[in-house]
């Protein structure tokens, strides 16, 4: 017999692990659905909040602003190359040999361009500053007719060129950082209101906050936004297993609940409000009137464990209450075994670590303390008195 027992996961070659504890088949898909159930609705309520959060949207209002008036200037700059390409093209080929009047036109039209250029683009690329000086002195000699060097003057429209494509090359370039690193802020942000949702965590809101403190100041660094997301996934894969464990403990007890109810037993709701026992302990009552104490350990360990439920204002076990533990003992032996293969059937792997006879000095009592309870008390003692009665009769019309 058995009336004390623990069983422990064990780990076979396929499965799906849950904190060192392996689930297949439909445990596993249950398991998986009851975390995706939770994320979910928190993830609803997470999208509410950061579309309501004033700082996350003035920071992301002023990013496409930004993001728009860099796309504008880019796009003008570019405009200003393809101006200058054309009549490149258009020019006679031996104009910058033939004389100082096709170099004058030229130069003049490079001026132009550069001279059309936003005054944010100058002063945020200061290249297009000096090119600007550097055509004008040449421009100056070229109307005063003084001596400059046959390739000063292509030589300069070519670096214009050249120094116009380079900018909106890497306009273009930051614009799709930018446009990245919104996303990655805007997921950032998703993913701590959606985790804060799901459990208290002091470090998740400590790091929010300093996220939140970059976009109301309209300014984050690359370093500092890469540190938060790294510790953000830590952060997020610590919930995610805390979250795995407890669905796994969820499914289990409700698989547990179920298989000992369709074996006549019946839980207890809520659990004893004792403050010794723990959250994850459930009381079951057999259907002769003991009691089954499940507790599921932190480590998805089971410990179960008959014992005799009794009064008050009778706390002592008689020679009748031990008789009648023992056959109920022997009756519990069996459906746990048929528990255990039914545990596997859902697919929570478990093999017996240790099973005994709950020695006689060792019954476990349980105390009966509401109403309902003392009213089903008296109803098992009744109970327990004819089957006693019943065995009397048995083993007197056996000696006669």
């Amino acid at each position: 017999m058995s009336g004390e027992v623990i069983l422990v996961p064990f780990l076979p070659n396929l499965g799906v692990m849950m904190l060192g504890v392996v689930v297949v088949g439909t445990a596993s898909i249950a398991v998986q659905a009851l975390m995706e159930e939770k994320q979910q609705r928190a993830l609803e309520k997470a999208r509410q909040q950061q579309a309501e959060l004033a700082s996350w949207q003035h920071y992301q209002v002023e990013q496409q602003q930004q993001q728009q008036q860099q796309y504008q200037a880019q796009q003008q700059v570019a405009m200003l190359e393809q101006q200058l390409l054309r009549t490149e093209l258009q020019a006679p080929k031996s104009s910058l040999d033939t004389g100082a009047a096709p170099q004058l036109i030229e130069l003049e039209q490079s001026l132009q361009a550069l001279q059309q250029l936003p005054e944010t683009v100058l002063a945020s690329y200061p290249v297009f500053v000096d090119l600007i000086k550097q055509q004008a002195q040449l421009l100056q000699s070229l109307q005063y007719q003084q001596n400059i060097s046959n390739d000063a003057v292509p030589l300069s429209i070519t670096t214009v060129q050249q120094s116009l494509h380079a900018y909106c090359q890497e306009q273009q370039t930051q614009l799709e950082q930018q446009q990245k690193r919104l996303v990655q802020v805007e997921r950032l942000l998703q993913d701590m209101l959606t985790y804060e949702q799901l459990m208290n965590h002091h470090e998740l809101v400590m790091l929010k906050q300093r996220l939140l403190n970059f976009l109301q100041q309209q300014s984050i660094s690359v370093a500092d936004l890469d540190f938060i997301q790294r510790r953000m996934t830590e952060i997020k894969t610590e919930i995610d297993n805390q979250l795995a464990n407890q669905a796994t403990h969820q499914h289990l007890q409700q698989r547990l609940e179920y298989h000992l109810q369709q074996l006549g037993y019946f839980s207890q709701s809520p659990a004893p409000s004792s403050p010794s026992k723990p959250a994850n302990y459930t009381l079951f009552t057999l259907p002769n009137g003991e009691a089954l104490e499940v507790l599921i350990q932190s480590d998805l360990k089971l410990a179960l464990r008959l014992a005799h439920p009794t009064r008050a204002d009778k706390p002592e076990l008689t020679e009748q209450d031990e008789a009648y533990f023992r056959e109920n003992e022997a009756k519990w032996c069996q459906d746990m075994r048929i528990l255990l293969q039914n545990l596997l059937k859902d697919g929570f792997q478990y093999q017996i670590q240790f099973e005994r006879d709950v020695p006689a000095d060792a019954i476990t009592t349980v105390v009966v303390e509401t109403v309902d309870e003392i009213l089903a008390q008296q109803q098992q003692d009744q109970e327990r008195e004819q089957w006693q009665a019943q065995r009397q009769r048995a083993k007197k019309g056996k000696t006669l």
